[in-house]
């Protein structure tokens, strides 16, 4: 199997577009939902449109707008009103996703600013319905897109099978399910595991919810602020929970998002090791640093990082560095 290198950048902030003629997006309309809010918004309300479409609608007396039906892939965002008529290049958008957005929108301009929506969760095939999964009680949507893997090599959904233990990476609708870019099947992972990148819809204590999927948390949950009623409906989290068998989510963990932390470039990067020296490693020429909250593990098991060995392929997410260096989050080797 070859090894290439393979980066994929997933920062939430998309730099400046400057207005130009587009060209390149797709014309066919497909099955996304983009919800964004201009948030410089006059009184008069903006024409939004995706070129090449014929998807548009108008502004809101709050800025907010929905786009449906738009297609997958890099889109190109047209704002028309008085004295302004902008475009700007949206990448990134898949099939069945709900992507929030901010847009600054100027005469020569804008800038737009995705809201977070991640999910990762690891759990048992409870049941399959081509091209779904339902996973510890959660509905995962497969797509085109959808990338399953067992030990490092790229399989089949048909390979997908009940009982199996896998490690879903994605992003959650606004009905609660998650659609899934990544699947990987393990061998022994910490099952019913989720973790989720979102912003709060509404909060019922002791619950709350994000993308319509309901967080319960208890005496056990562990806050960065002080507290459940600290936050607030739009405040940006991060979950770390366990799947129960309704669907729901019980929190180990709420961590409240700095703006820094929201637009943080997250980083995967997969290839072969070329050194190990704690507590870092080099992986197709990056150099890899690791700290106390990194998770390693071999085929589902947690190792630790000397136990890794040169020439062994493994995967890597973390947040890019201002070194260019990539701090881990997570580092995961399979055997061939």
């Amino acid at each position: 199997m070859k090894r290439a290198l393979r980066i994929v950048s997933l920062s939430s902030a998309i730099a400046l577009a400057v207005a130009t003629a587009g060209c390149g997006s797709s014309s066919s309309d497909g099955n996304a939902t983009i919800q964004g809010t201009v948030i410089n918004a006059s009184a008069q309300p903006l024409r939004v449109s995706v070129e090449g479409t014929s998807v548009s609608t108008t502004t809101n007396s709050s800025g907010q707008f929905t786009l449906q039906r738009v297609p997958s892939g890099t889109i190109i965002l047209r704002f028309v009103g008085r004295g302004v008529d902008v475009r700007g290049n949206l990448s990134g958008v898949s099939a069945g996703m709900t992507l929030r957005i901010t847009v600054q929108v100027t005469a020569s301009g804008m800038v737009i600013v995705r809201v977070p929506n991640e999910i990762e969760l690891t759990g048992t095939i409870n049941s399959i319905m081509a091209p779904n999964l339902k996973i510890s009680g959660l509905t995962v949507i497969t797509n085109d897109n959808t990338e399953p893997k067992r030990r490092g090599r790229r399989v089949n959904f048909a390979d997908l099978a009940v009982g199996q233990l896998v490690r879903v990476e994605g992003f959650l609708s606004t009905n609660g399910q998650v659609v899934a870019r990544k699947i990987r099947v393990l061998v022994q992972p910490d099952q019913n595991s989720v973790r989720i990148r979102g912003v709060i819809e509404s909060i019922t204590p002791p619950n709350l919810t994000i993308s319509g999927l309901t967080i319960a948390t208890d005496a056990n949950t562990r806050f960065n602020v002080s507290s459940l009623a600290t936050l607030i409906v739009g405040d940006a989290v991060q979950v770390e929970g366990t799947l129960r068998a309704d669907g729901t989510v019980l929190a180990r963990s709420i961590h409240k998002l700095t703006r820094d932390e929201e637009d943080e470039n997250e980083v995967e990067l997969e290839g072969a090791i070329q050194s190990v020296t704690p507590p870092t490693l080099t992986v197709a020429s990056k150099t890899v640093l690791t700290d106390s909250n990194t998770r390693i593990s071999r085929n589902g098991n947690t190792v630790m990082l000397w136990d890794l060995q040169v020439g062994e392929h493994v995967e890597v997410e973390g947040m890019r560095q201002a070194d260019g260096s990539v701090l881990a989050t997570e580092v995961e080797a399979e055997d061939d």
